[in-house]
């Protein structure tokens, strides 16, 4: 699966993964390749993925998550990797 993680001031991260897991107002969500096509707003919290070099972690704020036709882009105010 394809995933982009964005600022306003940068792409934090670009790549393909595993599984995604992330914080959202309806709870938490693990997004696996062919995940379903979703909408949701993000809480502050982390966002963890895993990609075949290992796992990464990015302590977020708040922002929006889309996820259609097997690539989930993430819009977040603020973003550091961990």
């Amino acid at each position: 699966m394809k995933l982009s993680i964005a600022t306003p001031e940068k792409i934090m991260f670009k790549g393909d993964v595993e599984n995604v897991n992330i914080s959202t107002y309806a709870g938490d969500i693990g997004v696996l390749s062919h995940h379903t096509a979703l909408i949701s707003v993000v809480k502050e919290g982390s966002i963890k993925i895993k990609t075949e070099e290992g796992e990464k972690v990015y302590k977020n704020k708040q922002g929006v998550i889309e996820i259609h036709n097997n690539e989930a882009i993430i819009l977040v105010r603020g973003c550091t990797e961990e």
